[in-house]
């Protein structure tokens, strides 16, 4: 399954394959109900180098990962399914981001909120 995003590309945080089905069914049925999802990573260096690994300059974005980050610490579990979002970061396919992503699974949180550009 490819899942795109219209404007906005979701990096989805799995902690493992196994999980990557149901994660895509709740993705998709987050988006077809009009949320969009924001993420955050375990840290700032994490976002940092996803972004270096993707050719984007993380720089311009750092506070908004910072602020991403510190409300996931914030939560009750300190582990939790985040989304960064980013405009130039759309039609990347859905599997091969989560290949490449570690963190655990354990809530999805839906935030509205404006682009990180």
């Amino acid at each position: 399954m490819n899942l795109y995003l219209d404007g906005s590309m979701l990096i989805l945080l799995a902690s493992s394959k196994d999980k990557k089905k149901e994660l895509c069914h709740r993705i998709e049925e987050a988006l077809s109900n009009g949320d969009e999802i924001l993420t955050s990573v375990l840290s700032v260096e994490e976002c940092i180098d996803y972004f270096f690994q993707q050719g984007v300059d993380p720089y311009p974005f750092l506070e908004s990962i910072r602020e991403l980050v510190s409300a996931v610490l914030s939560l009750d579990d300190s582990e939790i399914t985040l989304a960064l979002t980013q405009k130039k970061m759309r039609n990347i396919e859905f599997r091969q981001i989560l290949h490449e992503t570690i963190a655990r699974e354990n809530h999805c949180r839906y935030l509205q909120r404006g682009n990180l550009s």
